[in-house]
């Protein structure tokens, strides 16, 4: 019996705020969906298109499963030059 697992659904924050995104599966194209965050389905990772100075900051990732919600273990800091 082959079992499936996928990874649960992922939100962002941006400096504790919530990222408005869309979230697609990797097999999905990347370009022309018309959002700047795009969120992976299979492995929860947030793409930016075109990162811009307010994309600057404390970046988050909350994990969502069967028992509740479980807050990524570490932040990212995104500097924009």
């Amino acid at each position: 019996m082959s079992r499936s697992y996928r990874t649960p659904p992922a939100k962002w924050l941006h400096n504790e705020k919530p990222v408005d995104m869309i979230t697609i599966d990797t097999r999905t194209e990347l370009s022309g969906t018309g959002h700047r965050y795009i969120g992976d389905s299979s492995t929860a990772a947030l793409h930016i298109d075109s990162a811009r100075l307010e994309d600057d900051g404390i970046w988050r990732c909350i994990i969502e499963h069967e028992h509740g919600e479980l807050l990524s273990g570490r932040t990212v800091k995104l500097f924009i030059l």
